[in-house]
């Protein structure tokens, strides 16, 4: 049995950004943010790490409600700023875009405090289109009168259709994994670099302003360290030949059914914690895996790995079908655990001559090792 298992990486990165409107002696001028990933949530299928993101979105909104409006625009709304990837010497880190027709830094005003919030993938219209979350209905769309908002709570819209399939189409080269790094949807919070190193991810976002000199990381000037935390679920299927098996099975259909959320045209993440608004309710959804190929072998020591985004959502019942040799084969697990954000959930399947055998489900974070034994940490 394979325990639960919490690791981080830390990924020491060097961030030093040349800001032209910085220069000696001109301390009332605005400052850009220099931030620094200092650590990624780490997943087996999506980003790894900071130097296989492209791009992240920045969004400064002021600290002080009563002290913001003329700095960092009208609260609750904030500025942005979209940053990209550079490598020097060997270290990555974050430059604003200036390949951009417009200018991408986030200018931090001195004495200024403002929330620093991140977001990973960028929104493809910059700020237009982030909104607070307290101008919106619980799904996702405007809120209906006046609204009056006492904490800011961002948000960027999330594009269903390809980010969580639940009928994808399977590619020509067979390929079984349908998560891709551009559709790994991330949040960041402060990292603090002075605590154990599994507690370093915050539950909130680092502050920042302007002052050039002195100050701590996240409480003062403009370099902050943030930490990248997926919003998603990952479900991994496991499909293995049992000895009993004559043959060699062909199976041409996966699915997987039980009670769980998905994404409509709607859906937005909140950047304080990766929640979502606009999502489905919890209705019995079924992930057509894989439908309608000319079916793949499944050899000894040759699983099928079948890999996807979800939801995180309630426990609840399950049931995984498989066609195989033209046969339809199902079986049940009734105490399917609650999806949790950053988790992967992994379900073995083995095909027997009389049926399937279900092995259990194993929960690990995404930053655990690779680990080729299978073996489940739950229990049935």
């Amino acid at each position: 049995m394979r325990p639960n298992t919490y690791l981080l990486f830390f990924i020491p990165l060097l961030a030093s950004l040349s800001c032209a409107r910085e220069t000696e002696g001109e301390e009332s001028s605005p400052v850009s943010l220099s931030p620094r990933i200092a650590g990624v949530s780490l997943t087996r299928s999506g980003i790894n790490e900071a130097n296989e993101i492209d791009a992240i979105g920045f969004y400064a909104v002021g600290k002080d409600k009563d002290d913001a409006t003329t700095y960092y625009g009208t609260w609750p709304a904030g500025i942005y700023g979209k940053y990209v990837r550079t490598t020097q010497s060997g270290h990555t880190t974050f430059i604003p875009d200036n390949s951009a027709s417009t200018d991408q830094a986030l200018w931090l005003v001195p004495e200024k405090d403002a929330t620093i919030f991140s977001c990973h993938p960028v929104p493809a219209n910059g700020a237009n289109d982030i909104v607070d979350a307290g101008k919106l209905k619980e799904d996702g769309t405007p809120a209906d009168g006046t609204v009056t908002i006492s904490v800011p709570v961002p948000v960027i819209p999330v594009v269903p259709a390809s980010t969580i399939d639940l009928s994808p189409i399977l590619p020509a080269d067979g390929n079984t994994d349908f998560t891709t790094p551009e559709n790994d949807y991330m949040y960041g919070v402060a990292y603090d670099e002075n605590k154990a190193e599994a507690d370093r991810f915050t539950d909130s976002q680092p502050v920042a302003n302007g002052n050039r000199t002195g100050g701590t990381v996240n409480q003062s000037g403009p370099s902050v360290a943030i930490g990248m935390k997926h919003a998603f679920v990952q479900l991994k299927l496991i499909l293995k030949k049992g000895d009993s098996y004559p043959g060699t099975p062909i199976v041409s259909e996966v699915k997987y059914a039980r009670s769980m959320q998905t994404l409509t045209a709607n859906t937005k993440m909140k950047l304080t914690d990766g929640t979502f608004l606009g999502t489905t309710a919890a209705n019995a959804y079924t992930y057509n895996l894989v439908s309608g190929s000319k079916g793949k072998e499944v050899e000894t020591g040759n699983d099928i790995i079948i890999t996807s985004y979800a939801l995180p959502c309630a426990k609840a019942a399950s049931t995984i079908s498989l066609t195989v040799d033209n046969k339809d084969m199902s079986i049940a697990y009734g105490d399917d655990p609650e999806w949790v954000a950053g988790k992967i959930y992994t379900y073995a399947v083995t095909i027997n001559g009389t049926g399937l055998s279900f092995s259990g489900v194993s929960v690990v974070s995404w930053n655990a090792p690779d680990d080729d034994s299978n073996d489940s940490s739950g229990t049935l």
